[in-house]
């Protein structure tokens, strides 16, 4: 590993070590290696710790950073990291998740022009279903709604650069009650005067949402990551992630046209170039 990586990969984690191994397995299959892997422990238990400790034997470009259990999800510990990093360019994943190979190949020109970027956040369905959340942060609609209670994505399709990550006031902190801490964070990204904004339409991130997975045992977690991991590295997984995203879309956002009058204005000026995006690279592939 390289004294200075381009990219530092921050995965939170509390007590989810057999899924965290999944998702780190999934970083390290990257197209793109200039990375380090930092685990931000958050009252990790000594038995998921152990397992974190043989990923680090195992490789050196993963470090784990052992904190006490903090307020919230453990922001404290992640500002505390970030802090001290050297790297250019800062990339999260949840220890429930998974990129896809070419994840940072995609990030990463991307920020080399932009502060803050995301590709689209494509989340799993219990029953395998695939939907991608509609929107834009470079678009000046989409950041007038994230100032309210909204949100359309989530750290582990997200990357930005640390130097306009340290212009922020604060950058990552325990978020007020009834407010989700990622929309925290985003928040001050679309205060911060002169932020260079860009919204890939590249869905290059797989989300499994812990809320709706609660009555899953440990095992059956395991074995949907283990399915997805598989399928992901098949040729033309992409591809075919990118029909489904359209297949979902084309059911939710596009109805008859004769219904698509009532569908609001500003959501429309929203979701037309993102199509419109998505569609042109299906056809270049």
């Amino acid at each position: 590993m390289s004294a200075n990586p381009l990219v530092d990969v921050i995965i939170p984690t509390c007590n989810h070590g057999p899924t965290l191994l999944r998702a780190v397995e999934s970083v390290l299959g990257q197209t793109f290696q200039d990375f380090r892997i930092v685990i931000v422990g958050d009252g990790v238990s000594l038995e998921h710790a152990t397992l974190i400790a043989q990923l680090c034997a195992d490789d050196a470009r993963i470090q784990f950073v052992a904190n006490p259990k903090g307020a919230g999800h453990g922001e404290v510990h992640r500002a505390r990291v970030l802090e001290d990093s050297r790297a250019t360019y800062v990339c999260y994943l949840g220890d429930d998740d998974l990129w896809l190979p070419h994840h940072l190949e995609t990030l990463v020109p991307l920020l080399e022009k932009y502060d803050f970027v995301h590709t689209l956040h494509t989340e799993v369905a219990i029953d395998g279903t695939l939907s991608a959340n509609a929107g834009r942060i470079d678009d000046v609609e989409t950041r007038r709604r994230l100032r309210l209670i909204w949100n359309y994505f989530g750290p582990t399709c997200v990357g930005h650069r640390m130097d306009a990550y340290r212009r922020l006031p604060f950058g990552w902190r325990p978020r007020p009650d009834g407010m989700p801490s990622d929309l925290y964070m985003w928040q001050q990204w679309i205060a911060l005067p002169n932020c260079l904004f860009y919204a890939s339409p590249h869905p290059t991130t797989l989300h499994f949402a812990s809320p709706s997975r609660q009555d899953m045992s440990l095992n059956e977690r395991c074995a949907e990551l283990d399915q997805w991991s598989q399928r992901l590295r098949e040729e033309n997984f992409s591809v075919w992630l990118l029909q489904e995203v359209m297949a979902d879309w084309q059911r939710r956002f596009l109805p008859p046209v004769s219904w698509r009058a009532r569908i609001p204005q500003p959501l429309r000026r929203v979701l037309k170039p993102v199509i419109r995006d998505l569609r042109k690279w299906i056809e270049k592939e």
